[in-house]
């Protein structure tokens, strides 16, 4: 699996939180959205070898944070 994530507060948002709605008119959107079959959320691996649980209901700053390292951010484990 592989996604895209956007910058929230991108005038174009192309690609959304994990297992959102394909975007209409964006071909293919499907295979840039992250996503899986569990309800209420999705599995990811992260870079430390990790799983972790994401929920759909995720804000999407944070889920942009989880996404990125160059910004550095700190991200409690609560905030997904």
């Amino acid at each position: 699996m592989h996604g895209r994530v956007i910058v929230p507060t991108a005038t174009t948002v192309l690609y959304g939180l994990p297992n959102g709605t394909p975007v209409p008119g964006n071909k293919a959107s499907y295979a840039w959205q992250m996503g899986s079959l569990h309800p209420g959320g999705m599995n990811a691996l992260f870079a430390d070898g990790s799983v972790k649980f994401i929920k759909n209901s995720v804000n999407a700053t944070t889920w942009f944070a989880l996404n990125t390292m160059n910004r550095s951010e700190v991200i409690s484990s609560d905030a997904y």
